[in-house]
């Protein structure tokens, strides 16, 4: 163990897990911001960018709506949040992810969660003033009564709906898509409803879709607290009622995109982005394991450290568009079977998973300091960048896989990231497997179908490389932590990723979009259950 370990426990974190703040903190689920808020946001964002698009809004207007959007979106989700922890709370208490909620584990008290609640109504009914487009009283009208029914009417029933009925997230679809003809009639008044209409309902079925997938964490333990849910209700026929709801949601952009002259652009990106998404979760999740239900939303991480070392490496993303070309061709997305084939891939996966490899930097867990260097669990940055197995380990090279996996093997190599990325001896990641051939197709096909480049400077454009930054933290798989509760070693991860930044990611020709579309509708019918 490094000497640097003799320093836990010199300093706290700025809000104590176990301290009344951070209860409310993770009451109003802001802990794990945007994540919640960022999806009542989008129907909301949706509706003033295809509105103002329509009337030709300034610029300025477009800006303060969506801010207001953006706000109002958060305090939402918030109430929403309070409300359902003390509706929930005796159900909360039953169910392993849930029992450790502010309220459910006495955290928070019901009178100061009311009180919390009660001051996020009142901003939102402060916010609800605020939106429409002021040429418009009329419309200031209209989104003022129905917002007022999103907040008091859908939000309020939701937490009850999973007492009545099996379909609660069908309900869950109206209130979190209610942001999206609030902002579509606050700018635009009373028309075009039959787009209006097509992508309300397209918005509805992701909401099932995605909250299904949620509430496959719970399914066994909502059996026995008697919770009723879709996940419940679906049963072994999730993933083709899923697809269907995926397919519906599809056809929802394509029809808008159709009906507002949209272009190829959102053909290649929104259609095809939004296929490709559905085609890998319904291909690769494990509805019965309720930690993949959850770790489904987490490779993002993974694949942004693909798209920074991308944006610094061009070259390598070159490399790898001439090998995917000569395997593949142009009329078809790669699949495991062309693994042997396509060893460039392998390499930079492999790069990827030594590249990224957390604890870099001085960082606190709960009441722990962590100094850069620790021991823990092992060590695998050490290992990871040692210059004796890997030279310049602090470069990104993926071609210093390329010989070991020109003609791949079973074999084990002694430098092989495989070795430690996952975990050691009988403690060893028992999903490496799906994880490694998951990854693997996701990386793949990503390369096959679109270019990805930093940002040009408007003026100069000259290229402007994201920075290598990083964020470190100890987080908690399940979404709700930080009552006073024992620290059980399975949920907790030390990890790192990229600090937020930008980069363009474009088709690579016109018919990426029909090839995404033909794989989508490929994989419904190759795995029906």
């Amino acid at each position: 163990m490094s000497d640097a370990t003799s320093s836990l426990r010199q300093s706290k974190p700025a809000i104590l897990r176990d301290s009344p703040a951070w209860g409310y903190l993770t009451l109003t689920r802001l802990h794990k911001f945007p994540a919640g808020s960022i999806l009542v946001f989008w129907p909301g964002a949706w509706g003033v960018i295809l509105s103002a698009r329509a009337v030709g809004l300034p610029a300025r207007e477009v800006a303060i709506q969506t801010l207001i959007y953006a706000i109002g979106s958060t305090l939402r989700h918030n109430a929403a949040c309070i409300w359902n922890d003390i509706c929930d709370r005796e159900f909360d208490r039953r169910v392993e992810r849930s029992k450790t909620r502010p309220l459910a584990c006495g955290a928070v008290s019901l009178t100061g969660a009311v009180l919390f609640l009660v001051a996020h109504i009142a901003a939102c009914y402060l916010l609800l003033t605020l939106a429409g487009f002021e040429g418009r009283v009329s419309s200031h009208q209209a989104t003022f009564k129905i917002g007022l029914f999103g907040l008091f009417f859908l939000d309020v029933i939701y937490p009850l709906t999973k007492r009545w009925t099996y379909w609660p997230q069908a309900w869950l679809g109206l209130a979190m898509t209610w942001e999206l003809p609030v902002s579509w009639i606050s700018i635009q008044g009373y028309t075009r409803l039959e787009t209006l209409t097509v992508l309300f309902c397209g918005s509805v079925c992701w909401t099932i879709y995605y909250d299904t997938i949620y509430a496959c964490q719970d399914r066994r333990d909502d059996v026995k607290a008697g919770v009723k849910s879709t996940a419940v209700l679906f049963g072994d026929c999730v993933r083709p009622i899923l697809s269907t709801f995926a397919a519906l949601c599809l056809s929802s952009l394509i029809h808008v995109g159709y009906a507002t002259s949209a272009g190829p652009w959102y053909s290649a990106i929104t259609v095809a982005g939004t296929a490709t998404c559905f085609v890998w979760q319904m291909y690769t999740l494990d509805f019965d394991d309720g930690g993949a239900c959850w770790k489904i939303f987490k490779t993002v991480i993974t694949l942004s450290m693909l798209f920074l070392a991308l944006c610094h490496h061009p070259e390598v993303l070159r490399k790898a568009h001439e090998q995917l070309d000569e395997v593949l061709g142009l009329d078809r997305l790669p699949t495991l079977d062309d693994r042997p084939r396509l060893f460039y891939i392998d390499c930079i996966l492999k790069e990827v998973l030594r590249w990224g490899t957390p604890l870099t930097q001085d960082d606190h867990h709960r009441e722990y300091d962590l100094p850069e260097g620790s021991f823990c669990v092992a060590n695998m940055w050490a290992i990871l960048h040692d210059e004796m197995l890997y030279p310049d380990p602090l470069a990104f090279s993926s071609e210093r896989f390329e010989s070991a996996n020109a003609g791949r093997s079973d074999s084990v190599r002694p430098a092989d990231p495989y070795n430690y990325a996952f975990g050691f001896g009988r403690r060893r990641c028992p999903g490496v497997h799906f994880a490694d051939q998951s990854l693997f197709l996701v990386f793949a096909s990503i390369l096959a179908c679109f270019d990805i480049s930093p940002l040009a400077d408007a003026n100069t454009g000259k290229l402007l490389l994201p920075p290598l930054e990083f964020a470190g933290g100890a987080f908690k798989c399940d979404l709700l932590s930080g009552c006073n509760q024992p620290l059980e070693p399975d949920p907790w991860l030390i990890g790192r990723h990229p600090k937020p930044f930008k980069c363009k990611i474009v088709p690579r020709r016109a018919e990426t979009a029909a090839l995404i579309e033909a794989a989508i509708v490929s994989s419904v019918l190759s795995h029906p259950s």
